[in-house]
């Protein structure tokens, strides 16, 4: 009898991967078949870095048989991606950890998977920045006796020539990112073990860098050509000994030590150290106790991703980075080959060796160098707000062919003349602040301040237009009775004030008298009047110190002449616009008066530089507009309802990340522009309103009560917002103390960056140091939403002349475009490039920078 084979209904695994492969793209990921075995993909793939593949391309390709399943990494995918720990996820253990030290509750949102050799992946989606490309973050070394191949986990290598032997490179962690993909479950071989791939969570670009700078602190392997100090950068007069002497002998150790920074003990092969002024996480490793790697961003004078040797540290920490003295120095200690005799060989030198920490005071020049750095421009981070808001704001700015980087200010002026003073922020008990905003929009005429700003208020406006209309109505209906009817009846009650146009204390006070949230905002076309009103009493004095203490929230009495005026509980906020010619000439008279009051320093500043933005019939939708006025309203109708102040509190976590963050910032102020130091004592507590407003935003958005607790996460928000407004403030200041001579600055936003990356990426094709316009206009609109797309090459080239980028005066064949104008790739274009990736940079790493213990960390590199 002849046996039938066995048959199942299971199915092949291919079908599994079909299945997960049209879930991914309904997911809004880029998929793409590979072979499992060399992960070698089995179509052309460069057109899906572009656009994901269709439905049939899908069924087509999944349902061959040993087909694998891969992603796509990049801007096709929402910005996916992924960290790859190779040798078989060696490392991922000791980097989970630095995760979940540096910000818990991280590591367990990330979709993690063991892939099939055994390593692991985490992937993610950053919708607020662009994914770079692939990136090695973490190397180790082994060291062979010779240049013969060599297995290591089932990958074979050949060893190249280091010093007197050879050596392997091995990638620990490395990134996959734009240009790249990656293989994964259900693929045979890997294995889901947290999250999913169509739910990626979405991390803001500071939650990125803890995990990119947690896999550079596992980094076991700096190559010595990176490393600073190893006979680079001396001069070639000064004899090397002693610092090579230092590099062998010296107790590099200690030399940190006595600059205040701290062991953390060992992670992984490496030490660990923290910078001054941080009291958790990890700034920096110490690999084999010789070659001292930084990744912190705000840990002067080491720069950020670099390694140095022990001479260097010395060489930056005791002698500004002059090699020469630092070497003569050494000399003089008994390094190297010291005139008094042969080298000591202990490291009792280094111990007891007295090391100067004083330096000469910095110059002007270097003191704005340094507030610069610190603080430099970046593209406002809409991110702090939920999408649909952001999204409404930068539609209306589109609609009115202007700039959205002023609306935010203007959004918190607005939200917090609604809700009053029935919303403080208590940092501790001794300690709150009122939410009081002071927006200042510095552009040139013609640039668009005021059309969105009355657009914005238009919630306001008609609630005040109804309050007068119900004033009217009662009082036609008051004046007709007769005075006897009149006897035992109140008269109308007066409107109620919404919103001014004019600065005169009386008239605030007569605007808040009985007021039930004491809530106002003060609309303004031209700013000035905001110095101009200060100023209407002469013969009574200034008004500008009432003003001052209405913006810390503080009661103020004002005496006249005839009477006295007082005014408690009130929440006056201010905004409007002002040409930068005439910024300088109002906030800088009286010799700088109102700088060293503290005027300017209570404003919220945006300066940007004239730019182009495109006419179109777009305008703002009604869902949009919708959207911002719900805000306005529940913001009015929450704060009516409230019978006392609600108190947003810290608690602890929130506390300690944001002592942590005002600490780190308040060392700096000596070393800054005595001037622009002042911005810093504001700044922290704009900083606590700033995470107020956006919490209450936030909340009112999505229609839920307000959370009486302000996270550590929504005090992150309000830390990177008062960074760039600080960064908005530096070129503000400088335009007011160089009396309006001061250069311009450059535009740093969403579109300038997606510029920048679209002429990086174009530089190997200029045609004799030419690109064409449409060229680029045609690569830029590629990599750009609908929404951002520049519609003619007149348009582009509005745009990049904006950008301060050369256009020939002539027209020129390029690109295969005939007769046309073309960008000139010089060292404008170079500068420009260098500026945008800075800035980028900047944004990518606030994680460092003010939340937690990374939170000032930014870039510092030349």
């Amino acid at each position: 009898m002849t046996s039938n084979p066995i048959r199942t209904n299971r199915p092949p695994v291919d079908v599994n991967c079909l299945t997960a492969a049209l879930a991914s793209c309904e997911a809004g990921l880029s998929v793409l078949p590979t072979r499992k075995d060399t992960k070698a993909p089995l179509t052309a793939w460069k057109p899906y870095q572009g656009r994901p593949a269709t439905r049939a391309e899908i069924e087509r390709w999944f349902r061959a048989p040993d087909t694998a399943l891969a992603l796509v990494c990049g801007r096709v995918s929402g910005n996916l991606e992924m960290l790859d720990f190779d040798l078989k996820g060696e490392a991922f253990a000791a980097w989970a950890d630095v995760v979940k030290t540096e910000a818990p509750g991280l590591f367990e949102r990330l979709v993690l998977e063991r892939s099939q050799s055994g390593g692991r992946h985490a992937a993610y989606r950053c919708p607020g920045m662009i994914i770079p490309g692939n990136q090695k973050l973490a190397m180790r070394a082994i060291h062979t006796p010779d240049d013969a191949e060599v297995e290591i986990d089932g990958k074979r290598f050949r060893p190249r020539r280091h010093e007197d032997g050879f050596l392997v490179e091995l990638v620990l962690i490395e990134t996959r990112g734009e240009g790249g993909y990656f293989l994964c479950a259900p693929t045979p071989g890997y294995e889901l073990i947290q999250g999913d791939f169509n739910r990626l969570p979405q991390l803001s670009p500071m939650e990125r860098d803890i995990l990119i700078h947690a896999a550079k602190a596992v980094s076991e392997w700096t190559r010595p050509a990176e490393v600073h100090g190893l006979g680079r950068g001396i001069p070639h007069d000064t004899p090397r000994q002693p610092g090579q002497d230092f590099n062998d002998r010296g107790d590099v150790r200690i030399l940190l030590a006595s600059h205040d920074w701290t062991s953390c003990g060992m992670r992984g092969a490496n030490e660990q150290w923290r910078r001054p002024g941080k009291t958790t996480g990890i700034s920096a490793s110490l690999l084999g106790g010789r070659v001292f790697h930084c990744f912190s961003s705000n840990a002067a004078p080491f720069d950020p991703d670099q390694s140095y040797s022990p001479f260097a540290v010395y060489t930056l920490l005791t002698h500004g980075g002059q090699y020469h003295a630092a070497a003569k120095a050494l000399a003089a200690q008994g390094f190297g080959n010291a005139p008094n005799g042969r080298p000591t060989t202990s490291n009792t030198a280094t111990a007891t060796a007295p090391i100067s920490r004083s330096r000469a005071p910095l110059s002007q020049s270097k003191r704005w160098e340094l507030a610069r750095r610190r603080f430099p421009r970046f593209a406002f981070p809409w991110d702090i707000f939920p999408a649909e808001v952001a999204a409404s704001l930068q539609q209306l700015a589109r609609s009115c062919a202007t700039s959205p980087t002023p609306l935010p200010a203007q959004a918190f002026c607005m939200v917090a003349g609604a809700v009053g003073r029935k919303l403080v922020v208590g940092i501790k008990d001794s300690w709150q602040e009122p939410l009081i905003f002071w927006a200042a929009d510095i552009r040139d005429s013609g640039a668009g301040k005021t059309p969105p700003m009355w657009e914005m208020a238009k919630e306001i406006a008609r609630r005040q237009d109804q309050e007068h209309e119900r004033y009217k109505a009662e009082n036609v209906s008051w004046e007709r009775l007769s005075i006897k009817d009149r006897q035992g009846q109140l008269p109308p009650e007066k409107p109620r004030g919404y919103f001014s146009t004019n600065l005169t204390l009386e008239g605030v006070h007569a605007q808040l008298d009985g007021h039930p949230t004491g809530g106002m905002i003060i609309l303004l076309n031209e700013l000035s009047a905001l110095i101009s009103g200060q100023n209407q009493y002469k013969s009574g004095g200034t008004d500008r110190e009432s003003w001052l203490c209405l913006h810390d929230g503080k009661p103020t009495r004002i005496v006249r002449a005839k009477e006295a005026v007082f005014i408690n509980g009130a929440r006056v906020q201010v905004c409007g616009g002002i040409q930068p010619g005439i910024f300088s000439k109002v906030f800088g008279g009286e010799n700088g008066q109102f700088i060293d009051d503290g005027t300017v320093f209570r404003c919220l500043f945006t300066y940007e530089p004239s730019s182009h933005h495109e006419l179109t019939g777009e305008s703002w939708s009604q869902a949009n507009r919708q959207t911002w006025n719900a805000i306005l309203s529940r913001a009015f109708d929450w704060a009516d309802k409230q019978d006392k102040p609600f108190r947003l509190t810290f608690p602890p976590e929130s506390q300690a990340r944001y002592f942590g963050w005002r600490n780190t910032l308040d060392v700096l102020r000596p070393d800054l522009p005595a001037p622009f130091s002042g911005f810093l004592p504001k700044a922290f507590g704009y900083a606590a309103r700033l995470a107020g407003v956006i919490h209450a935003i936030a909340a009112l958005h999505s229609g839920e009560d307000i959370p009486a607790e302000l996270s550590r996460e929504a005090m992150g928000l309000g830390m990177k917002a008062a960074h760039f407004y600080l960064g908005q403030a530096v070129d503000a200041l400088s335009l007011l103390l160089h009396d309006g001579e001061a250069a311009r600055p450059t535009e740093v936003s969403s579109r300038t960056i997606l510029l920048a990356s679209v002429l990086h990426k174009l530089a190997a094709e200029t045609d004799n140091g030419r690109l064409a316009v449409k060229h680029v206009q045609n690569a830029y609109n590629r990599e750009a939403t609908p929404e951002e797309h520049i519609r003619t090459p007149h348009a582009m080239g509005g745009m990049l002349r904006a950008c301060r980028l050369n256009i020939t005066t002539g027209k020129h064949n390029a690109n295969g475009h005939k007769s046309c104008y073309c960008l000139i790739w010089d060292e404008q274009t170079a500068e420009f490039l260098e500026t945008m990736r800075r800035s980028l940079h900047c944004q990518q790493t606030l994680a460092q920078h003010g939340f937690s213990d990374e939170d000032m960390d930014f870039d510092e590199s030349a």
